[in-house]
């Protein structure tokens, strides 16, 4: 559903995506790059302890070390968030997935609020 509506897949994560240190990062990113991210690349899709599948949407370091501060994981059976769960990739693995994301195309002029798209998911 997000995917296949702009006026969905324009809408902005509310929390920050990717913070890197000397560089800055990519502090906004659209739910619909997360779901072609979390659809198509490896280095974003991780195990969950219970065996569902766990997704990052979250993460941070430094780009010279490769050192990585944190990285945050949702499973999307059990919901559980894990604070070290997207580690298991290497930094520079998921800064090349970004890279080659952009918002889809067409752009909605305006996007649904959070609470249209909640209404519309629960439903």
């Amino acid at each position: 559903m997000i995917l296949k509506d702009p006026r969905y897949n324009i809408v902005r994560a509310p929390i920050f995506f990717m913070g890197l240190a000397f560089v800055g990062g990519r502090n906004l990113i659209t739910l619909g790059e997360l779901f072609m991210m979390w659809q198509n690349e490896d280095d974003l899709v991780f195990t969950c302890t219970c065996g569902g599948k766990s997704v990052c949407f979250k993460f941070g370091g430094s780009p010279l070390s490769g050192t990585e501060w944190i990285s945050q994981t949702i499973c999307l059976t059990c919901f559980a968030i894990d604070r070290k769960g997207g580690l298991r990739s290497p930094l520079h693995a998921k800064i090349a997935v970004v890279r080659k994301y952009k918002p889809i195309q067409p752009i909605a002029e305006k996007s649904v609020s959070y609470k249209e798209l909640i209404n519309l998911c629960v439903e």
